[in-house]
C-alpha cells in the first residue's frame, strides 16, 4: 500500500510539472508570435487601454449625475475627444440599461485585437468594470432561450465603426 501511495505521488508531481511546462511553452509561443507578427494589433490594444484610462479618470472624478448611451453621446455631452482606432467602444451608463441594479454606474467594453492581450485577459473582449448584468430571458412556448440583449448590442457596436 505504501508503494502505491509513492507511485501516485510521483505521477502527480510529474503531471504537474508537464502541465506547467506546457503552460510556459504556450505563453512563450503566444508572446513571441504576438511581438513578431502582431505589432499593429498590439498598438491598437495599447491605444484602447489608454483611451479607457482617460474615460475612467474622467468618470471617477465627475461628481454629478452622468448619463450617456454611447461613445458619440459621451463625447458630445462632456466635450471629450475619445476616438477608437478600429472599432467602436460600447459605453453606457447603467440608468439606460433597463433599470437593472448594477454594481457600477457605467460600462466600458471594447474588442481586443492581439493574441497576447487576449491571453492576458483570458477573453476576446475587455469589459470595465466586470460585466455582471443579468441575462434577459426570452421564452418561446416550445423552447426556452437565453438571450443577453446587452451582449448582443455590444457585439454589433464593436464590430462597426462609430458612425451612429
Amino acid at each position: 500500500m505504501k508503494i502505491l501511495k509513492n507511485v501516485n505521488l510521483e505521477i502527480l508531481k510529474k503531471s504537474i510539472i508537464w502541465i506547467l511546462l506546457f503552460i510556459i511553452f504556450l505563453y512563450s509561443w503566444v508572446f513571441i508570435y504576438s511581438y513578431v507578427f502582431e505589432q499593429d494589433k498590439i498598438a491598437i490594444d495599447k491605444y484602447n487601454f489608454e483611451q479607457l484610462e482617460k474615460i475612467k479618470s474622467f468618470l471617477d472624478n465627475y461628481k454629478t449625475e452622468i448619463e450617456f448611451r454611447n461613445l458619440n453621446e459621451f463625447n458630445y455631452k462632456y466635450k471629450l475627444d475619445i476616438k477608437p482606432i478600429k472599432n467602436c467602444y460600447y459605453m453606457k451608463t447603467t440608468n439606460y440599461v433597463d433599470n437593472y441594479k448594477w454594481k457600477s454606474d457605467y460600462i466600458l467594453w471594447f474588442q481586443l485585437e492581439s493574441l497576447i492581450y487576449k491571453f492576458i485577459y483570458f477573453w476576446w473582449n475587455y469589459v470595465y468594470p466586470k460585466y455582471d448584468l443579468p441575462i434577459d430571458y426570452i421564452c418561446i412556448w416550445w423552447k426556452k432561450c437565453n438571450y443577453d440583449s446587452n451582449k448582443a448590442s455590444f457585439e454589433i457596436t464593436i464590430s462597426n465603426s462609430c458612425d451612429d
